[in-house]
C-alpha cells in the first residue's frame, strides 16, 4: 500500500516536471505550459514532451538552465 502511494507520488512528479521547470524558471507562457503539460500529457506522453521541450525555448531560441 505504502510503496503503491510511494510510486504514485514519484509519477506525478516527473508527469509535472514540465509546469514546475516553467515556473521555476518564470517562463513567460507558463500557463500555457501548464496547460498543455496536463491536457496534452493525457494523449500517450506527446503534450508532455511539447511542454517539456517549450520550457527550454524563449523567443524563438533555446535557452540554458539559469536559475538566477
Amino acid at each position: 500500500m505504502i510503496m503503491k502511494l510511494f510510486l504514485l507520488l514519484i509519477v506525478l512528479a516527473i508527469y509535472m516536471l514540465p509546469t514546475y521547470l516553467a515556473y521555476r524558471l518564470n517562463h513567460p507562457r507558463k500557463a500555457a505550459i501548464t496547460v498543455v503539460n496536463i491536457f496534452g500529457g493525457l494523449f500517450y506522453g506527446i503534450g508532455w514532451v511539447v511542454a517539456l521541450t517549450w520550457v527550454f525555448v524563449r523567443d524563438g531560441k533555446l535557452s540554458k538552465l539559469d536559475t538566477e
